[in-house]
């Protein structure tokens, strides 16, 4: 097998002859493209595989005259000189793999990264993922692949980005709680660089669901996103470019899928990596009183947002974290109580209520994903304005010196009259 860039050097007829050859491989590809797209739309039927795995062979084999295809290794990043702009990671996260990201970035020019990692490594995970995220490289989870823990935060951190293969995400845990916790080495690393108010700050730049918060914190196994749930992870797939290149990838996989296999550290991918629910990692639970806390949250925020201004503004500061995840936007809690202390004066008669049918708390260790919606009226006297309705209500609460506080806030309007 052989690249376009390998091509011997020839002369004459021959030279003449082997471009014709290029320019019949390249017809080939965009054929390979075609069929892998109608695979994929029509969920990989066995027809459609049949067809592509044909084309894809007559395709990596079309340039046989140039050099044979290189795979070289870049820390647990692999590439291939067959896919010279995608890179497969397989082996597990470890210390500087972000380091050798860059320098296979300074070697080959990458648009694709391929997530097919057991996990490893939370801080380096976080720093891959912004770093595909800062330079606009796409992540796709092939059929046959896997990818779970600290490798979700880097699929994650794809600018576009596909799952089809299995996608797994787990609680995050700090080293902190001492080295007899079950805890996967990916997570006991973390706390030392960040908090987990910090850690959802960075994911909420990818763009992550907030529903992904909401199985990070409610499961104490590995959970693995369902094919309904798939869907609204995906970012990005309609663009031409990325879906040429997907197809790319898929054409290639069918004739080498030992791409896919995992390097190293065995004892970890079968500790990680194993199927939903079958040996994944227990880990421990949250104190009992923390979903009655979050409650109280809950409850205590609303009521006191209902109080008049003068009452309101004061009590409603202990509820937030220093830094806050506000409707999207990073904020200091200075400028999150700015932001409430306007619509309070614009809104000064306020009825907030849960819905208490709508509740859902789930909590880890180091704090609670809050779920709910929110009956709420307000008025305004001095401008003669009332409005209405119903809302949801997304918080993340995180411990700081044993009380929960609000690090995450969103929400959208379900209906207002």
């Amino acid at each position: 097998m052989g690249t376009v860039n390998r091509l011997p050097t020839e002369t004459g007829k021959n030279s003449a002859s082997l471009w014709k050859n290029v320019e019949s491989c390249f017809l080939l590809r965009r054929l390979c493209v075609r069929v892998s797209n109608e695979a994929r739309f029509n969920h990989y039927r066995p027809h459609h595989m049949a067809l592509l795995r044909s084309f894809a062979k007559i395709f990596l084999t079309c340039l046989a005259g140039g050099a044979s295809a290189e795979t070289k290794g870049y820390g647990s990043f692999l590439h291939n000189s067959d896919l010279p702009r995608v890179l497969f990671l397989t082996g597990t996260i470890e210390e500087n793999d972000s380091f050798e990201l860059r320098r296979a970035m300074r070697d080959q020019v990458i648009d694709l990264v391929i997530p097919a990692s057991p996990g490893g490594n939370l801080y380096e995970g976080l720093q891959i993922a912004a770093i595909l995220h800062d330079n606009d490289i796409g992540t796709y989870v092939p059929s046959d692949a896997s990818c779970e823990s600290s490798c979700a935060n880097i699929f994650l951190g794809g600018a576009s980005r596909l799952v089809v293969g299995e996608l797994g995400v787990h609680q995050f845990y700090s080293g902190a709680q001492g080295a007899g916790s079950a805890a996967p080495q990916d997570v006991t690393t973390a706390v030392a660089q960040y908090t987990t108010s910090d850690i959802i700050g960075i994911m909420n730049q990818f763009d992550t669901p907030p529903f992904v918060y909401e199985k990070m914190f409610g499961t104490t196994d590995i959970y693995y996103f369902t094919a309904s749930e798939k869907p609204r992870l995906n970012r990005g797939v309609e663009e031409q470019v990325f879906s040429d290149r997907i197809s790319e990838v898929d054409a290639f996989l069918e004739i080498a899928p030992q791409m896919l296999v995992r390097q190293n550290n065995p004892d970890f991918n079968t500790h990680v990596a194993a199927a939903p629910n079958k040996g994944a990692p227990v880990l421990p639970e949250p104190p009992q009183s923390m979903e009655k806390d979050a409650f109280t949250l809950l409850a205590s925020i609303n009521a006191d947002w209902s109080l008049p201004n003068d009452q309101a503004l004061p009590r409603i500061a202990s509820y937030y974290a220093q830094s806050i995840d506000f409707y999207g936007s990073k904020l200091s809690r200075s400028a999150v109580l700015l932001e409430k202390q306007t619509f309070a004066e614009r809104w000064p008669i306020r009825d907030y209520r849960i819905d208490p049918n709508s509740i859902s708390i789930k909590c880890s260790r180091q704090g609670c994903v809050v779920e709910s919606v929110i009956v709420w009226s307000a008025a305004s006297l001095e401008r003669a304005a009332q409005a209405s309705g119903m809302s949801t209500w997304l918080l993340v609460l995180v411990l700081n010196e044993g009380t929960l506080q609000i690090a995450n806030e969103t929400g959208k309007t379900l209906k207002r009259d």
